[in-house]
């Protein structure tokens, strides 16, 4: 019996074994003799099955697993052609000292580093500060770091805080070896530092994770409130819908989403930038591609002009899409009306004297009592949409409208004015 294990992991295993007394010899992984899973050594290895002179489907890899860091050590994984057979221990690769995967200059791994990091279009970073690096003064995460080239890079262009996480521990040790300005941690990406960056790497990873909307959901909130996501990821081109496709790779069966279902689905939370494909490696089944990911601001749509126009048409049509909608020229007239306001400067300064029609009374308010009224519009407006509208001839004021906008913008909130054509 011929074989290796690749990785042990606290969530997986994988390896391959062959025998020539059978085409597919059965697996187990035990700890401590207690059986953790079984299965059948069945997927495809080219590489085994070129250097063996087979089909190459000898490889195997199992999921799910719950282990501790400490426990991973005590793993064995035995193989056997059949029932008939004894257990046979599979052997552990002997670790590299350099290069597993990442590129240096003193260390040529499988992965094109250099290539990728190009692919990764830094420079177009909108949170990037002008005529400086890219990442700049910025502080960055690198989820899935390996041995830390993208953590030395950041650290080339001046990144103020570099913070790599792995869970291979023999990566964190060459990486702190090679980038001791950087902090690096031993953990999943689920356990990540509670604080917030300006950029986060998740790079050529989020394929192994079988909640990958819910992971991206939890990185949003390690996000300072302009950071990126910089993210390089397989994904289905050429399908119109919403929907996911299983990839056999050579670790495994993966499911990889197709571009609808990336954009409108996982990446919901964030406005996503397709900066064009990443560089393709071996053992890559499908291409990767990079998005650059912002949180997704709110957006106020503010529908301004004179009265008789079609802007309460407009709304009309808008709140037919379900956009929630609030008419001003109602908020004013319910001032000098309704004694629920009473407790406004803006219900006084209505109430003063009355006034011949809704834009005169708005002339009045936006002159003495804008900011009042700017309250008003915020305490009642549907502000917790992700997209709203306020429309009414009052927005043509400038203290109105520049009071608004500047409230919205303190609150995370994008401004649109919309007016109708001269």
């Amino acid at each position: 019996m011929r074989g290796y294990i690749d990785h042990v992991t606290p969530t997986n295993v994988s390896g391959w074994v062959y025998d020539s007394a059978s085409p597919h010899l059965q697996i187990r992984v035990t700890l401590d003799d207690k059986v953790l899973v079984e299965g059948v050594a069945d997927q495809p290895r080219p590489d085994v099955g070129k250097a063996l002179g087979t089909g190459g489907e000898h490889g195997f890899r199992f999921g799910s697993l719950s282990l501790s860091p400490k426990e991973v050590d005590r793993v064995v994984i035995q193989a056997r052609p059949g029932p008939e057979h004894d257990w046979k221990p599979v052997k552990r690769r002997a670790r590299r000292r350099v290069g597993q995967y990442q590129s240096f200059d003193d260390a040529k791994g499988g992965s094109k580093s250099t290539e990728k990091l190009k692919a990764l279009a830094l420079p177009q970073l909108k949170n990037r500060h002008s005529g400086a690096a890219p990442l700049q003064g910025l502080s960055v995460l690198d989820i899935g770091c390996n041995e830390g080239f993208f953590c030395g890079e950041a650290l080339k262009q001046g990144a103020r805080r570099v913070v790599g996480i792995d869970m291979n521990n023999g990566f964190l040790d060459r990486a702190r070896k090679r980038f001791p300005e950087a902090e690096f941690r031993h953990g999943s990406w689920w356990d990540l530092p509670d604080e917030k960056f300006d950029v986060i790497f998740f790079l050529s990873a989020i394929h192994y994770e079988p909640r990958q909307r819910a992971l991206l959901e939890k990185l949003a909130h390690h996000l300072t409130p302009t950071g990126t996501l910089v993210l390089e990821c397989g994904a289905i081109a050429g399908v119109n819908n919403k929907s996911w496709q299983t990839v056999r790779r050579a670790d495994g069966v993966r499911r990889y989403p197709t571009f609808p279902m990336l954009r409108l689905e996982l990446l919901r939370g964030y406005a996503p930038r397709f900066m064009g494909e990443s560089v393709l490696q071996s053992g890559d089944p499908i291409r990767r591609y990079v998005f650059h990911c912002q949180l997704r601001s709110p957006t106020a749509l503010l529908v301004s002009g004179h009265s008789n126009i079609g802007k309460s048409m407009l709304a009309g049509d808008l709140e037919e899409r379900n956009i929630p909608i609030l008419q001003t020229d109602k908020l004013l007239g319910n001032l000098v009306k309704d004694k629920r306001y009473e407790w406004s400067p803006a219900f006084r300064v209505a109430n003063r004297k009355a006034a011949p029609n809704l834009g005169a009374l708005g002339r009045t308010v936006a002159a003495e009592c804008p900011k009042e009224f700017v309250d008003l519009i915020l305490l009642e407006g549907p502000t917790e949409a992700n997209l709203f509208c306020i429309e009414g001839e009052i927005l043509r004021h400038d203290s109105i409208m520049n009071e608004l906008v500047r409230r919205l913008r303190e609150q995370g909130i994008q401004p649109w004015s919309v007016t109708s054509a001269p």
